[in-house]
């Protein structure tokens, strides 16, 4: 594969997590997981910089990017990975095994760690931080809105598969929410929907499993997205291409429709194309 590197200086952000229809697809979390790491390993080879929101469990999918990161890196002076980790998860953590961590992903990946507005820390002030405390539903709920609000700020474009629709702490579903903050902040968004989960909720709701359905319009996604169409997207894929991006569960043909996107807002056909409204890097 020849790599011209086309997306040097642009953010993309990553949202991948567990999806309750795996069984039901006869897929497992290890499809996910290739598909988190194919995506942002061709992502890294292009020159992006990935955003990932994931918290540190032992074996999950932000641990494997991590790995990825230190095998991909082109230029380990800088990350080319950043984990922003909200309020409500370090804050309870014990902040001697998180400061070890993020010294062991420097420098091909850079840990933060957000204040209850999604503002990163200095680490002498999270270092100070070293009694947990109690949190409430509301504070869960302010400071996970507050990283996906600061992720879609930072972030040229977003990825969303999988991810829970029930049993979330946030006041949505947290793939529901980052697809919501991303196109507040006018990013392209691609939804992958082969997985199922909130991702595939998505899909169907902007119509691109099939015309709308009743189940559709009772998912957490209707109320936000009802009266927007796959235009808002702003992907630079056409409506076929992204039909087929959302039911794909082929790692490849899903690596290479993101690409295709991505390369078009780059280089737009031409000035009046929609495409070309995609912001210059920085």
């Amino acid at each position: 594969m020849t790599v011209d590197r086309f997306l040097e200086g642009r953010t993309i952000s990553l949202s991948v997590s567990e999806s309750p229809d795996l069984k039901r697809l006869g897929l497992g979390e290890a499809h996910l997981g290739d598909a988190l790491v194919e995506l942002a390993r061709h992502l890294i080879a292009e020159g992006a910089i990935l955003l990932y929101g994931g918290d540190l469990r032992d074996g999950g999918f932000t641990e494997r990017l991590f790995q990825l990161a230190y095998r991909h890196a082109h230029d380990v002076s800088k990350p080319v990975l950043i984990n922003p980790q909200p309020w409500p998860i370090h804050i309870t953590a014990d902040w001697s095994k998180l400061e070890a961590a993020a010294k062991a992903v420097a420098p091909a990946a850079t840990m933060e760690f957000l204040d209850p507005r999604g503002v990163p820390m200095p680490p002498a002030q999270r270092a100070a931080e070293l009694t947990p405390i109690r949190l409430t539903a509301e504070d869960w709920e302010a400071g996970l809105t507050a990283m996906r609000r600061e992720v879609a700020r930072r972030a040229d474009a977003a990825i969303l598969v999988g991810g829970k629709m029930d049993g979330y702490k946030g006041r949505m579903p947290g793939v529901v929410e980052e697809a919501w903050e991303a196109m507040n902040a006018e990013s392209p968004v691609y939804l992958v929907g082969g997985f199922g989960g909130a991702a595939g909720s998505l899909c169907e709701e902007f119509g691109l499993l099939g015309p709308r359905t009743q189940q559709s319009h009772q998912s957490p996604a209707a109320t936000l997205f009802s009266n927007l169409t796959e235009a808002n997207l702003r992907t630079g894929l056409d409506g076929s291409e992204l039909r087929q991006l959302a039911k794909s569960r082929n790692t490849d043909e899903i690596v290479a429709l993101v690409l295709r996107g991505l390369r078009r807002l780059v280089a737009p056909k031409g000035a009046d194309d929609q495409r070309s409204a995609w912001a210059s890097p920085g």
